[in-house]
């Protein structure tokens, strides 16, 4: 049957779109692919009392994130209707979705875009009511070979990262201050990954195409293994066959288009230490201040996008950093600039005052 955003027309001819149920999908997914999480969502649009989209019980009175979880990956949103039978006793998918059976909601530009989102943003345990708290969850490891975890700043301290064994008592693992971490890694990436982090026109322009391309051929090696599995299960070979082409086609412009915008990409102009200094600056900005969820969802995509993990010597003061192409680095940890300027801005003014 159809989304609770859909009805059957009058004359029985197909389904038509209910207005303000359709328009409260749309905003759902314009918010998830911006970075929103489905807590952030859930909040706005309870406190903006939108329609709700699905269709309501006497226990459903206001949204969840679990139910905006399942609208994302809804793919009638899109047109499509996924047939499905009995096999094994299991309900499970029969084939290929059916295409533009219902009205589409949305563009299939913004699905991609909303799924590649999904993808690069953290798990519910990586991420704090919704607003992501630390941009390098699941990346910064302790020289011991355990995980490291945020613990925000207290009354008299400043934000620091300590490993999992020193927590549970096993170690004395010395920690790491968030503005050292953030300092080094981003002033370093913000010189050899430049282009990973820019946000200027052409830029975010260039890697939304190449985001946009890697989720079409994540999605078309998906649909295509769905129809090898139904070939497999005795279904029609030669029209099971054929839309196993046209998928395969489809995989293999989508590669051809992101193949284009990283060449494109790698043409524009870096800026070089300038840009390494003030990525740095604004980082630190966007981790402090707890409103500017969409800046911490794009810089953490960024971060995932090239770095694999990063491992915390303390004894020799550096980062291990690990690349998504396997290759390594040491960063020698930078002190905490913000930190020391203040105290040297600080003795100054004091100086001053004296005379």
């Amino acid at each position: 049957h159809g989304g609770g955003w859909v009805r059957p027309c009058e004359d029985k001819s197909g389904w038509e779109l209910i207005e303000d149920r359709a328009d409260s999908v749309k905003k759902v997914f314009e918010y998830a692919a911006s970075g929103h999480g489905g807590v952030s969502i859930a909040r706005i649009a309870n406190t903006e009392c939108w329609p709700m989209p699905w269709r309501t019980r006497k226990t459903t009175k206001h949204w969840e994130h679990t139910g905006i979880s399942r609208l994302l990956r809804d793919r009638r949103v899109i047109g499509e209707w996924q047939p499905r039978r009995i096999i094994n006793g299991k309900l499970s998918q029969d084939g290929d979705p059916v295409r533009d059976y219902f009205p589409s909601v949305i563009s299939t530009d913004l699905w991609h875009r909303t799924q590649a989102a999904l993808r690069g943003r953290p798990g519910p345990d990586r991420r704090a009511r919704g607003v992501f708290a630390d941009v390098f969850t699941g990346l910064l490891w302790c020289w011991c070979g355990v995980r490291m975890e945020r613990k925000s700043a207290s009354s008299r301290g400043c934000t620091r990262y300590y490993c999992l064994n020193r927590k549970a008592g096993n170690t004395l693992c010395p920690s790491i201050d968030e503005e050292s971490l953030v300092q080094t890694i981003f002033r370093n990436l913000g010189n050899f990954e430049e282009r990973a982090f820019r946000d200027d026109t052409v830029v975010e322009a260039l890697k939304e195409k190449i985001k946009i391309a890697e989720e079409k051929v994540s999605d078309a090696i998906e649909r295509a293994k769905r129809i090898v599995l139904a070939i497999e299960e005795g279904g029609s070979i030669p029209s099971l066959t054929e839309r196993l082409q046209t998928v395969e086609a489809e995989q293999h412009k989508a590669r051809q288009d992101g193949e284009l915008a990283r060449l494109e990409l790698d043409k524009v102009p870096l800026m070089a230490g300038e840009f390494s200094r003030d990525l740095a600056a604004q980082a630190l900005e966007w981790i402090d201040d707890r409103s500017c969820v969409e800046q911490r969802h794009k810089l953490a995509t960024a971060l995932n996008r090239v770095v694999k993990s990063i491992t915390v010597y303390e004894k020799t003061k550096t980062f291990g950093v690990v690349l998504k192409d396997d290759s390594a680095v040491g960063l020698p940890i930078l002190p905490r600039l913000h930190k020391r300027k203040e105290k040297k801005q600080a003795k100054r003014r004091n100086v001053r005052l004296k005379k």
